[in-house]
């Protein structure tokens, strides 16, 4: 008997990450979730302006975000499987926190679980950090994993 639907988790790679996913995967198995979903974000604010490198650049560094983004989901598929959870990856494009938020919504996600980045001073007053925002527009509860 399930008795929670689905658990995800953010991977961005970081070392934070992955001790998201370690958690995940316990609190998963803990409430015997049916699902983890590993969840990646390739973000289009780290790309090049449109032509400031020359045609076709773009799609370069989309490709090399986009391949990246697989390496670290099938790195944490693989931990998950490893402790025992039934796991769907995803690989989403866009605002970080607000394609976490929205696609948790859509899945009826129970938790969301993220790692801190640990942001400080006055770029953390101006852009807040990823963990930051998804705890503040999340519709479920979020683990935020130091």
């Amino acid at each position: 008997m399930e008795v929670c639907g689905a658990v995800m988790v953010a991977v961005d790679g970081s070392e934070q990450s992955f001790r998201a996913v370690e958690s995940a995967a316990g609190l998963a198995n803990r409430f015997e979730c049916g699902r983890v979903i590993a969840v990646h974000v390739v973000s289009p604010t780290v790309l090049p302006e449109a032509g400031e490198f020359g045609s076709g650049m773009e799609s370069q560094v989309l490709e090399v975000l986009e391949k990246q983004g697989e390496k670290f989901l099938a790195e944490a598929e693989d931990r998950l499987e490893e402790a025992g959870c039934r796991v769907d990856t995803i690989l989403l494009h866009g605002d970080p926190a607000m394609e976490i938020v929205d696609y948790a919504k859509g899945e009826e996600v129970d938790l969301l679980v993220v790692g801190s980045r640990g942001l400080t001073g006055m770029s953390r007053f101006l852009l807040g950090s990823v963990s930051e925002r998804v705890v503040r527009n999340a519709g479920c509860s979020v683990l935020v994993v130091r």
